[in-house]
């Protein structure tokens, strides 16, 4: 599976919006590990703190080459919120 959404990655990111779930599928463990970190610290902020604003930063800071995926988590954050 993960060598089709590789094949198409526009497609797979409208994909990852829709299933959640599919991140931590198509990634290995350190990868999805990362993802999960970041998603939980993101459901942590539920008011303008600048400590955890600062810890969601520097982690996508360290993990750049996922940055696709933490956007989506960020906007499916936003949505979910508003």
């Amino acid at each position: 599976m993960a060598a089709i959404l590789k094949f198409c990655f526009p497609c797979v990111v409208n994909l990852l919006l829709l299933f959640p779930s599919l991140i931590l599928f198509c990634m290995d463990p350190d990868e999805a590990s990362v993802i999960e970190d970041y998603e939980s610290s993101l459901e942590d902020l539920t008011f303008n703190s600048k400590p955890l604003i600062n810890v969601l930063t520097m982690l996508a800071e360290e993990n750049r080459k996922h940055a696709v995926v933490i956007v989506k988590l960020i906007q499916r954050r936003i949505i979910k919120v508003c």
